[in-house]
């Protein structure tokens, strides 16, 4: 039997990461905002904490505040287009240690109150670009099952896909699951399943974090977490597809 499908059976096996929810967050309507300069809030990634309390991850803003910072911190994006959206972090993830450390340590120092800069989604025609602070850049495209996310390294590919999940208990167009979808187009597991309020992200294996090592591009301490963002990213690529806010 090949390699590849030795891989495959292996992504059921143990040591899988616990489910992990995370709540979309909506600004107020228009007329309940003070005014305010842009830019604008367009959506909050919260975690839900060991005790449920909603912690505010990451923010969805358009248009950017960040233009001299996107050249400097991604050097991969071509230019800076009105309809971008750039997403930043608030928090450390509540579930990995070394992040809550990390946000800790900033509230101590009495940070400057910049916002870290974690990702920049490029709306373009066809296809879209995903900018990851990783350097990585994958493409994103509407597709008849869902949306589409690839990345390449010259003859390498890696593949995910938010599929609309079907079935007498989930609305279609409200409810997707995301899943490796490369290799042939054989599926994995459900990496995370998306509705309107929440993205919650089932977990992986050490079977897909190698398979996926490379292209998030994080060390091993970080991984996780850059794992966690990129997965919510996709998220709100969907997410603004469908409409789910604007």
């Amino acid at each position: 039997m090949s390699d590849s499908a030795s891989s495959h059976r292996s992504i059921t096996s143990h040591q899988k990461r616990t489910r992990t929810i995370f709540p979309l967050a909506h600004p107020p309507p228009k007329s309940a905002q003070k005014l305010r300069l842009n830019p604008k809030l367009l959506l909050q990634i919260q975690q839900l904490s060991p005790s449920n309390r909603p912690v505010a991850i990451l923010e969805v803003w358009q248009p950017s505040i960040f233009t001299g910072r996107v050249a400097k911190e991604f050097p991969n994006q071509p230019r800076v287009r009105s309809g971008d959206v750039y997403v930043t972090q608030s928090e450390g993830y509540t579930n990995l240690q070394h992040a809550r450390n990390e946000s800790e340590e900033g509230d101590e120092e009495g940070g400057s109150g910049e916002k870290d800069l974690v990702g920049v989604i490029g709306k373009g025609g066809e296809a879209s670009e995903i900018y990851a602070s990783s350097g990585r850049v994958w493409e994103a495209k509407n597709v008849e099952s869902g949306y589409r996310f690839e990345v390449k390294d010259g003859d390498e590919v890696r593949v995910l896909e938010w599929e609309r999940k079907r079935g007498s208990k989930a609305k279609e167009s409200e409810m997707f699951v995301l899943c490796i979808a490369d290799e042939k187009g054989l599926r994995r597991p459900w990496i995370a399943e998306m509705s309107r309020v929440c993205i919650e992200v089932k977990g992986w294996d050490r079977a897909v974090r190698d398979h996926l090592s490379d292209w998030v591009g994080r060390d091993d301490e970080h991984w996780d977490a850059g794992f966690y963002t990129l997965i919510l990213m996709f998220g709100v690529y969907a997410a603004s597809q469908e409409g789910w806010f604007s």
